[in-house]
């Protein structure tokens, strides 16, 4: 990014960058843009590929062209782009409702953790170095004895102990961190853990695959009448997988967890979460600048 900030501190190229976007004009603007796209898409608009990993990452904060929009909306041109990741991470760490700090204060984590956002809070004015970045992580890492639901809050911390200006993904890979943490620790309350739903759901996927490598697909002139006979005997063949290996029961309890505990958090995390990113664009890296 140059020195004049977001949008070069131009207010046509803003214009611009949400017009592209609206169009779906640049592959960078996808979920699933390689790094050298975002990259290059940073520097069409006087950006920052890490800014840009944190905006267009969220996938529970409504449809995501609007969500992008709202985000770019809240920021003036020639705000600081890696100022605003520093001061998001900032609100993670401090968040009321699902902060790392509250969750990790009684453990031997919160020590580790606290340094790691006070070397954020420094980094506008002085950038900690690659080395002292990996001291602090492993700082962390060594912290224990840990819950799984604690653990995935000191993984929150342990993904931010990196310089945004070298770390392109930064943004998005700490909203997925926080986004695992929160889930994982209702899934812990509530007997099903991220370790175990992962467990279920790649046997579910042994079971289709196997399914699918005795019957293979139907034949691609196959009629109407044909296909709907072929589905019900992959669907037949699946559930006999599934009654043999003992997962019905299981996946029932699972499906039934995510939509009395799940779906509820999911409704309030997920606005919850993405206002701690359009207020830190708002401030535009003014808390966490220089």
């Amino acid at each position: 990014m140059s020195g004049t900030g977001a949008f070069n501190g131009d207010p046509r190229l803003k214009a611009q960058a949400l017009a592209d976007l609206k169009a779906g004009g640049h592959p960078g603007w996808n979920i699933e843009a390689t790094t050298d796209e975002r990259e290059a898409l940073a520097q069409n608009y006087g950006l920052t590929a890490s800014f840009l990993s944190l905006v267009i990452m969220p996938r529970d904060a409504g449809p995501r062209e609007a969500a992008i929009s709202q985000a770019l909306s809240a920021v003036e041109p020639g705000a600081d782009a890696d100022g605003i990741v520093r001061d998001w991470l900032l609100s993670v760490w401090s968040h009321p409702g699902y902060g790392p700090a509250s969750r990790l204060r009684q453990t031997p984590a919160f020590a580790p953790a606290q340094a790691i956002a006070e070397a954020i809070r420094q980094g506008g004015s002085a950038p900690p170095t690659a080395k002292t970045w990996r001291e602090l992580r492993k700082a962390l890492l060594a912290a224990g004895p840990l819950g799984s639901d604690q653990a995935g809050y000191a993984a929150v911390m342990a993904s931010m102990a990196w310089d945004p200006t070298t770390a392109p993904t930064l943004g998005g890979d700490v909203w997925v961190a926080w986004e695992r943490a929160v889930n994982n620790e209702r899934g812990v309350a509530h007997g099903w853990p991220l370790a175990r739903q992962d467990e279920l759901f790649e046997a579910l996927r042994h079971c289709m695959a196997q399914t699918w490598k005795a019957l293979g697909a139907p034949p691609t002139d196959a009629s109407p009448a044909d296909l709907a006979a072929h589905e019900a005997h992959v669907q037949a063949r699946t559930q006999a997988c599934m009654e043999e290996k003992g997962l019905v029961e299981d996946q029932k309890a699972l499906f039934a967890f995510f939509e009395d505990e799940m779906r509820p958090l999911l409704a309030d995390r997920g606005p919850a979460a993405f206002k701690t990113i359009l207020d830190a664009c708002a401030r535009g890296g003014r808390s966490a600048g220089p």
